[in-house]
């Protein structure tokens, strides 16, 4: 397909400029978490909420002038970076919107033809997804493209399944596809093409947002463990030598 051709070239040319494009921000990002990192231990530091009783403890809450600027850098900088791939998506959308076009009227009758080849062998149990999968084949070496054709000829069957009204839950089996008219889309169902794209990238790197999130939480919120226990001990050994009274 000379659309598949087109497109899959302007996607290579996005990806060439979008790798040091999303390094960069993800660099930028690291370099204002460390800094932002040192400003918090030196305030930290000055306010004496590094202080330790014991000097075990003080040795292990030094380590936070170096922990919290490094764990801090390598957070920002991992969202920074799935921003900066953000970014370079939604311009790849922005940039392919006429190619993108062009190509979902020429994919979805070959689509079309390959569901019916496929229905009589075993429609009850492939999916949408697998013949994707299989219509994509293994001849895209850049890893960026064929991920992001993949992605883009499921965005563009959801779409088109939109347009028919065909319901959420009869999706999965390509049998229930058995009487859906694809290649009779006209093309103006797909001048929405880009804006569903958009969605569906959004909803991807909000999953890519909040795995990042979850990764660094536990490191983020040890050095405030580690105060609290201090503190905690702190508080328990002034009780013990009855410095605290407790609440009657």
């Amino acid at each position: 397909m000379n659309e598949l051709q087109s497109l899959a070239q302007e996607l290579a040319r996005v990806a060439a400029g979008g790798f040091w494009k999303t390094v960069l921000t993800g660099v930028v990002f690291a370099a204002a978490g460390f800094a932002a990192g040192v400003a918090l231990v030196v305030y930290a530091g000055r306010r004496g909420l590094l202080r330790r009783d014991l000097r075990p403890w003080a040795w292990v809450a030094r380590v936070n002038y170096v922990y919290v600027p490094v764990v801090l850098a390598l957070f920002l900088g991992s969202l920074g970076g799935v921003y900066g791939a953000q970014r370079v998506v939604g311009s790849a959308i922005d940039r392919t919107t006429a190619p993108v076009v062009s190509y979902a009227q020429a994919y979805l009758p070959t689509l079309q033809a390959a569901l019916a080849a496929r229905l009589p062998r075993n429609g009850a149990e492939a999916t949408v997804e697998t013949l994707i999968a299989e219509q994509m084949g293994g001849g895209e070496r850049n890893p960026f493209v064929r991920e992001a054709m993949f992605r883009l000829n499921l965005a563009l069957v959801h779409h088109a399944l939109d347009q028919v009204q065909l319901p959420e839950g009869a999706r999965g089996s390509m049998d229930a596809l058995r009487h859906v008219d694809l290649a009779g889309l006209g093309s103006a169902p797909f001048q929405a093409l880009p804006r569903a794209l958009h969605q569906a990238s959004s909803s991807f790197f909000a999953a890519k947002y909040a795995f990042v999130l979850m990764l660094f939480a536990p490191l983020l919120l040890l050095p405030v463990a580690e105060y609290l226990a201090h503190a905690g001990w702190r508080w328990s050994r002034r009780r013990a030598a009855g410095l605290v009274h407790p609440p009657s």
